[in-house]
């Protein structure tokens, strides 16, 4: 089988996001995966760590023998400012991963974004908005979504039984959401608990609130007692051309656990069925649509989300990525 390289920008065990996840599957279909950690935020005890027989992390310190390894080599890369280091790796396939678009906060990525397009045998795209920015690239550009590990997210399925309503969202605190949002929900809803588990990414505003817990950022295993206690999840996206190229994972979580799900109208979430999440216009359809979410107790809304959520798993995406690759094999 090829051997599929990954040199991130971010610690495995940092962030588990959406490379992380593809890898980690790929692996299990029988792909030799390398992991090449920066070693920024938790340094590894050893060089090479073994997560199963197929994956392995490396740290950026270890030099590579590159010709022993499986061929073809899949060079595998999501973060354009390092392109221009990271294409010295040997490899036969490049694929771009495609989950942000080069503008607002990321604008900084345009060149880089060009010039690894041009050069990518394949791009994946995590949304629609982002198929529709590299679609002129022709039929190399692929569209695979977000997805969730189900059988760890559905752990939180349980009902809360708390006495105040509690309304979670997990993931970064960025500049992306929209804290006026947040900050309007918070106070007209005094007799509700907000929990945000998640670090401040690029951004940090001035929250003061009774109702309201920012917990910091927690280690990805320990996730699922905080979603446990959670009534119901929240989305609070800005609704901006970036925003409009992203396709949350924490949705695919949040919906893993069959809980209500209240979004902003960002385009991913709007090409979702209405019956998996609740999609506001507005602050105020966004307060009310939270009243009605909290108070749910559809049996079937919760089967639904459920289902939904199995279907679009981290596996089924490293399947439909495996179809795509042995076109190039």
């Amino acid at each position: 089988m090829p051997t599929i390289i990954y040199p991130s920008p971010v610690d495995f065990k940092w962030m588990f996001q959406r490379p992380q996840q593809l890898l980690l599957n790929m692996s299990l279909l029988g792909y030799k995966c390398i992991f090449i950690n920066p070693d920024i935020h938790i340094k590894q005890k050893s060089d090479i760590e073994k997560i199963n027989n197929n994956f392995l992390l490396v740290s950026k310190r270890y030099s590579i023998n590159y010709r022993k390894l499986s061929k073809p080599i899949i060079l595998f890369e999501s973060y354009p400012p390092e392109h221009n280091l990271n294409r010295q790796i040997p490899h036969n396939i490049l694929i771009f991963d495609c989950i942000d678009s080069p503008s607002e906060q990321f604008e900084h990525w345009k060149e880089n974004f060009d010039i690894l397009s041009e050069k990518a045998d394949i791009i994946i795209c995590s949304s629609q908005g982002l198929y529709m920015l590299q679609r002129k690239y022709g039929e190399k550009v692929q569209i695979i979504r977000n997805g969730e590990d189900f059988e760890y997210f559905k752990k939180a399925e349980a009902v809360a039984n708390n006495r105040v309503k509690q309304v979670g969202f997990i993931g970064s605190l960025a500049s992306w959401l929209d804290y006026n949002l947040i900050d309007y929900i918070i106070k007209k809803n005094p007799d509700k608990r907000f929990v945000f588990v998640g670090d401040f990414y690029d951004i940090k505003p001035n929250f003061n609130y009774n109702n309201a817990v920012f917990t910091g950022r927690k280690d990805y295993k320990d996730l699922i007692k905080y979603m446990k206690d959670m009534d119901v999840f929240i989305n609070p996206f800005k609704i901006t051309p970036m925003t409009n190229c992203v396709s949350p994972v924490k949705l695919y979580e949040y919906l893993s656990t069959g809980k209500p799900v209240v979004s902003t109208a960002i385009l991913e979430v709007i090409s979702i069925d209405r019956d998996y999440v609740y999609v506001a216009k507005d602050y105020e359809q966004f307060n009310s649509l939270l009243n009605i979410a909290v108070k749910e107790k559809n049996i079937k809304k919760k089967q639904n989300r459920q289902r939904f959520a199995y279907q679009n798993s981290w596996l089924f995406r490293a399947k439909n990525l495996h179809e795509i690759i042995k076109k190039y094999l």
